[in-house]
């Protein structure tokens, strides 16, 4: 009895584990994506308004 029991207390801590690890990955996950987005938004802040000009060069000012 003490063997089977010893197992079972084995496997449920193997489990816990390995359910701790995919707990780390996913956060790490979920940090790298914040970083992500972070950045993205810190380079569209920084993006100019327009992409182009704003005065085209056939403007003509009326007389």
């Amino acid at each position: 009895m003490k063997k089977a029991e010893g197992r079972r207390q084995k496997a449920e801590g193997r489990r816990q584990k390995a359910e701790g690890r995919r707990q780390k990955a996913e956060g790490r996950r979920q940090k790298a994506e914040g970083r992500r987005q972070k950045g993205k938004l810190l380079m569209d802040s920084q993006r100019p308004a327009t992409s182009c000009l704003i005065m085209p060069n056939n403007f003509k000012h009326p007389r």
